[in-house]
């Protein structure tokens, strides 16, 4: 079967009796190229199937051993999946020491193992490169009807959510005017989806906020370009009333992430205090000064020099 992973060299025994590792926490890698990876370094790559038993595992939860059988082996007869599955379980258990799938008529993620498949907001918050890469990799599940649509819509789904968490964490960055991380969360939403139109209007609106009208420019180019080239079509029109808000140099409506105080608003009044407020006006016109209720004529002292 296509796209399965030779092992690395004495990997399937020597990842699991390695005293020295008999410790060290497992982690399942299914962003990218899937992996078993280990907290002392060591790594050992996941074969398809493998790699889409855990991927089902971690992203749906618990499952009936007998359906995701007929999942991966969808050619072979119910008894020779189980069989199939069977071996795959053990093989799995013997490369990590220790089990990585609970074998009981419902198969789940055994305790203690860590994935990569966390929700993306989780991750994004630390670092925006976060939770990038492929789900399942470069793997091809195109002869296995049933399971290769539910790897693909797994994929979209991955993708789908964390351009969703990019958009949402630049989005309140933007609100809290802290321009730059924005743009860097920004960046790297277009990285993740290059045709998402509100993704570049959000570009450019960043750098012209930030004062970079050149690159804002440039970033509206860089869009028109792209669409023409991808999909013979132009920006739409809210991306071009953007442009052209930028050209002419007017700022973009910004909604205030608050409402000022009245204080601030209106210059506060002397209540009680009027007749004082007057004379002081008064004494100021006629070049005199006021303390404690009387007024007296101020003298400028020469400087000496």
């Amino acid at each position: 079967m296509s796209g399965e992973p030779a092992p690395a060299q004495g990997a399937t025994e020597a990842a699991g009796v390695n005293a020295l590792g008999a410790d060290a926490k497992l982690r399942v890698c299914l962003l990218g190229t899937p992996r078993l990876a280990w907290s002392d370094g060591r790594v050992h790559p996941l074969q398809r199937r493998d790699a889409a038993l855990l991927a089902m595992l971690v992203l749906d939860g618990p499952a009936p051993r007998s359906r995701i059988a007929v999942q991966l082996w969808p050619d072979a007869d119910p008894e020779g999946a189980r069989n199939n599955l069977r071996q795959r379980l053990f093989r799995l258990r013997r490369t990590a020491a220790r089990d990585v799938v609970t074998a009981d008529d419902v198969l789940r993620l055994a305790d203690g193992i860590g994935h990569d498949l966390q929700p993306p907001t989780d991750r994004l918050g630390e670092a925006p490169p976060a939770a990038a890469g492929v789900l399942l990799g470069e793997l091809d599940y195109a002869d296995c009807a049933e399971l290769g649509d539910w790897v693909d819509s797994a994929r979209e789904r991955w993708r789908t959510a964390r351009s969703q968490a990019l958009a949402a964490i630049a989005e309140d960055l933007e609100a809290r005017r802290e321009l730059v991380q924005a743009l860097v969360y920004a960046e790297h939403l277009l990285d993740a989806d290059p045709l998402a139109e509100p993704a570049h209007r959000r570009v450019m609106r960043l750098h012209y906020l930030r004062g970079e009208r050149a690159a804002a420019r440039a970033a509206y180019e860089r869009l028109r370009r792209l669409l023409d080239g991808e999909l013979g079509a132009a920006p739409d029109r809210e991306t071009r009333e953007l442009a052209a808000l930028i050209e002419r140099s007017v700022p973009p409506p910004l909604t205030p992430t608050r409402a000022l105080p009245p204080a601030v608003l209106r210059p506060p009044r002397l209540v009680g205090r009027e007749p004082q407020w007057s004379a002081a006006q008064a004494a100021r016109q006629d070049g005199e000064i006021v303390w404690r209720g009387r007024r007296s004529r101020h003298r400028q002292e020469p400087v000496s020099r």
